[in-house]
């Protein structure tokens, strides 16, 4: 059985993430949440932080609450072969690792049910999705990290089992 590789994904998003002084007052305390935080990769870890956070500290600001959000996107993407979120302006670009074992033929499918929002970027070294934010919305950050989430979730489900993958290939269909 081929094992999954490690994809890790990095997250910049134009979103408020972060420990506010006023909320954990010592910065020491503040990086070791920052690094614990980092390292969520279950449910049950982000579930975890949630309730520590509010033990140790009261009720989780807006920064906070989207703090823990852009670790549980991070998460997801990670199953996803996501290696790496970016915003710049009104689009959310969603890098995809170069060998990740998914099903291409089900992308139109996947564009479809996402339309107008997201679209492929087939470049071969860099393939992408594109999350297209609405212009001049109203919709909340957090709705928008929602539907982000929910497109990520989606993509996981074009991930090939480890036993769909013939000897030789990556799993993206391109022998190596």
């Amino acid at each position: 059985e081929t094992p999954k590789p490690r994809v890790d994904c990095a997250a910049e998003l134009l979103i408020s993430a972060n420990l506010p002084a006023d909320y954990v007052a010592d910065a020491g305390q503040r990086v070791d949440l920052y690094r614990r935080i980092a390292l969520i990769r279950t449910d049950e870890q982000r579930s975890d932080m949630l309730d520590e956070l509010i033990d140790r500290f009261g009720e989780p600001p807006k920064p906070v609450q989207n703090l823990l959000l852009v670790a549980k996107l991070r998460m997801e993407a990670h199953r996803a072969y996501i290696t790496e979120i970016s915003q710049k302006e009104d689009t959310i670009r969603l890098a995809l690792y170069e060998k990740a074992r998914l099903r291409p033929e089900e992308f139109p499918h996947l564009l479809e049910q996402f339309a107008p929002y997201v679209a492929f970027s087939a470049d071969a070294k860099h393939p992408a999705f594109l999350y297209h934010l609405a212009k001049n919305s109203r919709q909340k950050t957090r709705d928008t990290m929602d539907s982000v989430l929910e497109f990520v979730r989606r993509l996981q489900e074009t991930a090939l089992d480890p036993s769909e993958i013939p000897p030789g290939q990556t799993g993206n269909g391109i022998a190596r």
